[in-house]
């Protein structure tokens, strides 16, 4: 437990990530290393909004393709139908 902002103790969530180091074929050790999932949950937040971001423009582009496509096509049959 670590202490927060107030000397309270809390709990903090960690990732572990952990190899076997092998001499031989046998296990003579383990390599592990911890981070904190506070860190790891900034990434995807930054990440969702990255992807947020990349969804609309591809939304937005599709909707200007398909509207351009729509006048393409339909310009030359307003003018058969007059």
């Amino acid at each position: 437990m670590l202490p927060d902002a107030n000397g309270r103790p809390t709990t903090v969530a960690v990732a572990y990530v952990a190899a076997p180091i092998l001499v031989n074929g046998d296990v003579v050790g383990v390599v592990s290393l911890g981070k904190p999932k506070t860190n790891i949950q900034r990434f995807i937040e930054y990440a969702r909004r990255k992807i947020v971001a990349a969804v609309l423009v591809a939304c937005a582009a599709a909707i200007v393709v398909a509207l351009l496509l729509y006048l393409w096509v339909s310009r030359p049959m307003q003018s058969l139908v007059e």
